[in-house]
């Protein structure tokens, strides 16, 4: 009589810890989108590593409770990192490595805005984009983008739009925009560089947002762009690239360095005719992220 009491207590107790304990969670669902290729243990991985979330940008992911961290620094790389809330606690998910490119330095006029780009000798591109990859205007010349070179002074960011296919085309927009985000496009911070020729006129090339605001305006003429064979280059003063402090878009990582517009932004290029559709643009994972523009 006395094991059935104590058998019947200990049950009891049992069931009312299991009705105190909440259920244990399950392991981590695949992540998949951009870390669908990913076979990094994310935990095993940061264990050891220098990890630094001070020019993070982060977004929601598509399930419950995750988080994306983009832009962080992990050693000497910079890291998609995803994170999940496990109770009250964050926990690496998985990771992705980001490409990184170093805008590099010329002297002052060592770049000229005049349609021949041997000035470019020896400059690597940022990115470069497969042949034959375009849709719409497939055959048309200069709608199949090649590359983006950047290069930059004390004073100008220079760049330079290569095409596979020869042009560029008149009445066609040929942009280079710096994201906010890696994950995320159209956002209102987003700045870019667009550069047209319409019909019976030279080139011109302005700097907005995705707020539709024209932060600078270059018409033709003013030696700030030019089409060659086969490419566009422009010069911008770095100065109508930046976030100024009382633009409504201007962010503060928490080490306190305002976004300046360059830095810690991801290249995107493509290729949009006027009345159509793009015709190319660099594909997501090739989008590198500018690092170390200021220092």
């Amino acid at each position: 009589m006395r094991r059935m009491l104590v058998a019947l207590l200990v049950s009891a107790m049992t069931f009312a810890a299991a009705l105190a304990a909440p259920p244990p969670k399950p392991d981590w669902p695949p992540p998949g989108g951009p870390f669908s290729q990913s076979t990094i243990d994310a935990k095993t991985y940061l264990i050891d590593k220098v990890v630094d979330f001070s020019v993070a940008r982060s977004l929601p992911y598509k399930i419950p409770d995750w988080t994306t961290f983009e832009n962080v620094k992990v050693d000497n790389g910079r890291w998609l990192v995803l994170m999940g809330l496990r109770g009250v606690k964050l926990e690496p998910v998985a990771l992705r490595q980001l490409v990184t490119v170093k805008v590099p330095v010329v002297e002052p006029g060592a770049i000229v805005i005049n349609g021949f780009d041997d000035d470019w000798a020896g400059i690597a591109p940022a990115v470069t984009d497969p042949a034959d990859d375009y849709g719409p205007l497939a055959g048309e010349a200069g709608t199949d983008l090649a590359s983006v070179t950047l290069a930059r002074d004390d004073v100008y960011l220079f760049g330079r739009v290569g095409t596979h296919d020869g042009g560029p085309r008149d009445d066609t927009m040929y942009i280079v925009e710096l994201q906010l985000y890696f994950l995320q496009m159209h956002s209102p911070g987003d700045l870019s560089v667009n550069c047209s020729k319409p019909p019976n006129d030279g080139w011109l090339c302005l700097v907005g947002d995705r707020t539709g605001a024209v932060r600078a305006f270059y018409p033709p003429n003013s030696g700030a762009v030019q089409g060659g064979n086969g490419f566009i280059e422009w010069k911008i003063p770095i100065s109508d690239l930046e976030n100024r402090p009382s633009h409504p878009h201007a962010m503060y990582p928490v080490n306190g360095k305002q976004d300046r517009g360059v830095e810690n932004r991801f290249v995107r290029s493509y290729i949009h005719p006027l009345g159509s559709q793009v015709t190319d643009e660099l594909p997501q994972f090739g989008r590198p992220l500018i690092i170390d523009f200021f220092e």
